[in-house]
């Protein structure tokens, strides 16, 4: 893949990264329209006129913060090395020593959590659907099997930057 290709493609995402922060932040009832739009789901759920009020979704602003500062630093990490035409980091100096541990024991300590209590995430996840709706037992079955999945990828990640951070 052209280098080209591939930064326009991470260019793109960063971009609708910050837009869907930026609409969870500011409006989080047209963030909801906007997912539903996008995947289609009136064809399978209430219309989204007809869902209930959700206050003021302080979970999903939060959240909003935390997407749209994420496409933003991304963005412009992207443009920042195309201009000087190499990559820096961002840490401190002090920074770069604890930083990438605590985030890796955070990473694995997340991924034990979900693995050993898996209904913790599915009980989550039902409260945080988009429509009120029943869910059938093999369904849930299944979010457990992906919740624990979900934990395996975090323990693994988090083994992973503890790795590279002990590394250096």
């Amino acid at each position: 893949m052209p280098d080209w290709a591939f930064k326009t493609a991470f260019l793109l995402a960063a971009s609708l990264m910050t837009l869907n922060g930026v609409l969870m932040l500011i409006a989080p009832a047209k963030h909801r329209r906007f997912l539903a739009w996008v995947s289609r789901a009136n064809s399978w759920s209430l219309p989204v006129g007809e869902q209930p009020q959700h206050g003021l979704e302080i979970e999903r602003r939060l959240a909003g913060i935390g997407l749209a500062g994420m496409g933003v630093f991304f963005a412009w990490s992207m443009f920042r090395d195309a201009t000087r035409g190499t990559a820096e980091t961002d840490l401190p100096k002090l920074g770069a020593a604890w930083f990438p541990s605590f985030l890796g024991l955070s990473i694995f300590a997340l991924g034990v959590f979900v693995i050993l209590m898996p209904g913790r995430i599915v009980q989550w996840s039902i409260k945080h659907q988009p429509t009120s709706r029943e869910i059938s037992t093999s369904a849930l079955d299944r979010w457990r099997m992906g919740a624990r999945l979900l934990g395996v990828g975090f323990l693994l990640g988090g083994l992973y930057t503890l790795w590279v951070s002990l590394m250096r």
